[in-house]
């Protein structure tokens, strides 16, 4: 078999959120080429990458990197950005489908009667 002579990964941009991971593919020539591919992120603060698993730590940017061949003089990057994980908002309640909460007090007795307040004015 012979050395591998080149290198590409499926990505050469990637964005995920804080704790996201995805799996970079690498296509290496010719296919059954020997060597070892090495994996490396510019900033492991950033993220991570193992066997070309990345997973975002941090919000930032970092480039993950493939490489291969006598002193990993193939390469073949990925531009990695990772953001902060967007907030789910809590649903409003649909006044069709949900019970009104009528508790008002701790003992779980709902206060009954009626309050009136005068609101005409003397001009």
């Amino acid at each position: 078999m012979a050395d591998i002579t080149k290198i590409e990964l499926n990505k050469a941009e990637l964005s995920l959120e804080v704790g996201a991971t995805e799996a970079l593919v690498i296509t290496k020539t010719p296919e059954d080429g020997e060597g070892t591919i090495n994996w490396t992120s510019s900033d492991e603060a950033v993220a991570t990458v193992d066997d070309g698993t990345v997973t975002a730590v941090a919000e930032g940017t970092a480039t993950i990197t493939a490489s291969a061949g006598e002193g990993d003089d193939l390469n073949a990057e990925c531009a990695l950005t990772v953001t902060a994980v967007e907030p789910t908002p809590d649903p409003e309640p649909d006044p069709e489908t949900e019970e009104p909460d009528l508790t008002f007090f701790d003992d779980g007795k709902v206060p009954m009667g009626i309050l009136y307040v005068n609101t005409v004015k003397d001009i």
